[in-house]
């Protein structure tokens, strides 16, 4: 390790040339191969899978997913109006020539009559998919929600429920992008740098995007579900900002010991950036346990987390390093130099101050008794799984 950190020390700018490349590349080359993520979620040899399997062959028209098209009228007015029923009866028409759509019932039928309600304020219609929305993309989907909504209006208001109407509903703020926020925020507070708040979320963004090009190509060969990239961009920026935390607040620790930028980074990776391999390689082997259970769209998420686990992984070693043989002692607050220049270098908790240093010789001269009441709570917590 120490020759990993001190290699990436000398090489700076080749290591993060590298990294650079390794996200365009793969980016590119997804965008180029595109990706063939495919949620498929039967599981061969169980009996519902043999069951959906004879209905298909039985009745092809009656084994797709259902959707339901709600719609609703205001108070004064029901939904067998007229009016109602000029606007609604050729949306039906229109949704039953798509080619994904088997059968509609319209609650206009004689099938459908039980599908309006007593108050005559709301009704739905049934739309049967020829397949299981699993199987459709995201163009049938907007197919299908626009076209059932376009009579809505003042007056109407047209709702699309089921599987393939919410594929349609594209996120405008992801739960990564919450994620890489509230991240910085929580770095900014306790490192009090913008240069050491920065470097885990640099190194995490490196590696998922790498991650993310990746798992777009590996789409062709394993069984992936829509939802792996998302899942690993989120387990990864967990682990990623963790990894380089490790890392950052080690070297930060032997700067103020007085440690050279160099030594201290090199330090740092020897020591803290063992347990980050050690971390990273069990979370990987963990996740890809899940192949032990013989599900392919469970085992394609594995992948793709463990492919993002151990990019920031890796990232953290050889990334972080670089980074901070660059930025040098900024990686300190301002507050933490002054104090270095005029008191010179000290070991971090040798003075004995501040809480974690209290809790930390209150733990060391009575051990039991917190002991004995942390498994306390944590039977209580465990009880239901007894």
């Amino acid at each position: 390790m120490r020759a990993l950190a001190a290699w990436c020390v000398r090489h700076r700018l080749a290591v993060i040339i590298l990294w650079i490349l390794a996200v365009l590349v793969s980016m590119a080359a997804s965008k180029a191969v595109g990706s063939a993520f495919h949620d498929s979620f039967t599981l061969k040899g169980t009996e519902s899978t043999q069951a959906y399997d004879t209905l298909r062959a039985a009745f092809p028209a009656a084994s797709g997913d259902l959707e339901q098209i709600v719609f609703e009228v205001p108070s004064g007015s029901t939904v067998t109006d007229e009016a109602t029923k000029a606007a609604i009866e050729p949306m039906l028409a229109k949704v039953a020539a798509l080619g994904f759509v088997a059968t509609v019932v319209s609650p206009y039928s004689v099938q459908g009559a039980t599908q309006i309600s007593k108050d005559g304020h709301i009704a739905y219609a049934k739309v049967t998919l020829k397949d299981s929305g699993f199987d459709a993309t995201t163009t049938e989907a907007k197919a299908l929600v626009n076209t059932a909504t376009a009579p809505a209006g003042r007056t109407l208001t047209i709702g699309v429920a089921g599987l393939l109407a919410s594929k349609a509903n594209a996120m405008k703020l992801n739960g990564t992008l919450i994620g890489i926020l509230l991240a910085a925020v929580v770095l900014l507070i306790v490192f009090g740098s913008l240069f050491a708040m920065g470097l885990p979320i640099l190194s995490a963004l490196a590696s998922l995007g790498t991650a993310a090009g990746l798992i777009a190509l590996l789409s062709h060969i394993f069984t992936m579900p829509v939802i792996s990239t998302e899942l690993m961009l989120l387990i990864g920026l967990g682990v990623g900002v963790d990894y380089a935390l490790f890392i950052v607040t080690r070297h930060r620790q032997g700067l103020i010991a007085g440690r050279s930028v160099t030594d201290s980074i090199v330090t740092s990776v020897n020591t803290s950036g063992r347990a980050v391999l050690f971390a990273g390689v069990i979370v990987c082997v963990a996740l890809l346990g899940m192949g032990a259970l013989r599900i392919s769209f469970l085992f394609g998420m594995a992948v793709a987390a463990s492919i993002g686990v151990l990019l920031t992984m890796f990232a953290a070693i050889t990334l972080i390093p670089a980074l901070l043989s660059y930025i040098g002692p900024r990686v300190l607050s301002r507050r933490q130099r002054r104090r270095l220049a005029q008191e010179g270098p000290r070991i971090i908790g040798s003075e004995g101050t501040g809480f974690w240093a209290r809790w930390s010789r209150f733990i060391s001269r009575r051990p039991v008794v917190p002991a004995v009441l942390a498994l306390v709570i944590i039977a209580l917590l465990a009880s239901p799984f007894l």
